[in-house]
């Protein structure tokens, strides 16, 4: 059926009501060509859509508008996509809540007393109550895969390198993916192959050495093997539903399971926080009201960073400077990287005799507003394992607990996209089975 505009209207005026996803209406170009045709895309405000505003949730860019598109913008349209609407986040993607947007904080669909997720809230929500088919996000931390198990949706973060970055607000340049979020996983593999593809605007894009070998079928079964060591602070329902599922698939294979030592994992968080911060802190650096958004004649840098960044932002600004700072970069960030790259070899290990690693996306499901903390515990900071490494990874729908959705999490070797998806829907077609004998 072919999209009308009245149609999307409509869509988007009843999710924004149960969702205040939405900072920006885009007046729809529907197409009757190309890949995406029919295909309603949101975006996040962080990405660059010409003749819009982006604020990427900061009061900081207020009145920016856009003067170019995003690459991958580019490419949606030439593809035949019908973009809607530009999306709530949480401020410069620096947040996990979806509560830190200049605009108000995102509604959870089905429960206004737990947090939709972040930073990629609005994305994540809009296309959980039909307001879009598709979002396109960013993912630094977890901000794709996260909401994406708390909203039941389907949630891929690619290899690092794979889609360009140009024309997107950065957060931390060396984690920074773009990342797709749908409700079946045959409209995230449709959208990832318009997307992907080397940009020489992005320097980190790159193709497979070899798109051959990159492209290359898999003989036999997959060799999955499951993430033993992030699941003990599950919730118990989550842990027997993953229990559940290992049984139904060593009916069919062998299951091989990993682990990384405790004291490794418990470094995830603060690696994290000193790299993504510093790197938050050197990319913003121009954000000073001179160049472009909030600006005052009468006011100094000093003042219109302080009035235009939120607490939160300013807080890992100073984080950020101090791990930078000459007195303590090689006790703190250069320290951290070090230590990233331990951590790195470690996940990389994994996948020696494994082409899928899987686990839960999250310890539980989405939290209530006055019991979150931004101090994630090891069974959601794991999550960024892949962000270190650049591995793609992928959450699917996997289950529900007393009415609320979680998920399940799936990563693979890097360039090997092919094979994640190609798991992901034989996990799907699992998960069905188990919940119909």
């Amino acid at each position: 059926m072919p999209l009308t505009k009245e149609y999307i209207r409509k869509q988007c005026e009843f999710a924004q009501q149960k969702t205040q996803a939405i900072v920006s209406f885009v007046v729809p170009e529907i197409q009757d060509k190309g890949r995406l045709k029919n295909v309603r895309i949101a975006l996040k405000d962080n990405i660059s859509l010409k003749g819009y505003p982006l604020q990427a949730g900061s009061k900081i860019l207020e009145g920016y508008q856009c003067p170019y598109d995003a690459t991958i913008v580019e490419k949606i349209k030439q593809s035949g996509g019908c973009i809607v609407a530009k999306t709530a986040m949480d401020e410069l993607g620096m947040g996990g809540s979806g509560n830190n947007d200049i605009h108000g904080p995102v509604t959870y669909p089905w429960d206004v007393n737990r947090i939709p997720g972040g930073s990629s809230s609005g994305c994540a929500a809009l296309v959980a109550v039909d307001g879009a088919d598709v979002a396109v996000g960013t993912d630094t931390g977890d901000s794709i895969r996260k909401p994406a198990s708390y909203m039941g949706l389907v949630g891929l973060k690619p290899t690092y390198g794979r889609i360009s970055r140009f024309g997107i607000v950065p957060y931390a340049s060396s984690m920074d993916t773009v990342g797709i979020l749908a409700r079946s996983i045959e409209q995230v593999e449709c959208v990832y192959d318009v997307l992907k593809g080397q940009d020489e605007r992005d320097l980190m894009t790159f193709l497979p050495k070899s798109l051959e070998e990159a492209s290359q079928k898999k003989e036999g079964l997959l060799r999955l093997a499951v993430f033993d060591s992030i699941s003990e602070d599950a919730y118990p329902v989550l842990k027997a539903r993953l229990q559940k599922l290992i049984e139904q698939l060593e009916t069919k294979q062998t299951i091989k399971h990993v682990q990384m030592p405790q004291s490794l994992l418990a470094l995830i968080d603060p690696v994290y926080t000193v790299i993504a911060n510093a790197e938050a802190c050197s990319n913003h650096a121009n954000l000073d009201g001179l160049r472009f958004g909030l600006s005052s004649k009468d006011q100094s840098v000093e003042n219109i960073r302080s009035r235009g960044f939120s607490w939160e932002v300013k807080k890992r600004f100073l984080c950020g400077a101090y791990a930078l700072h000459k007195e303590n970069q090689e006790r703190l960030f250069i320290k951290a990287q070090k230590i990233r790259r331990k951590l790195v070899d470690a996940y990389a290990s994994m996948f020696t005799e494994a082409d899928i690693v899987f686990s839960l996306t999250t310890p539980d499901v989405a939290p209530l507003i006055s019991e979150y903390k931004e101090d994630a515990s090891i069974g959601l900071s794991y999550l960024k394992l892949s962000n270190f490494s650049g591995y793609p990874s992928i959450s699917i729908p996997f289950g529900h607990k007393e009415g609320l959705p979680f998920g399940l999490h799936l990563a693979a070797k890097p360039c090997r996209e092919d094979l994640l998806l190609e798991a992901a829907k034989l996990f799907s077609q699992v998960i069905q089975e188990m919940d119909h004998v």
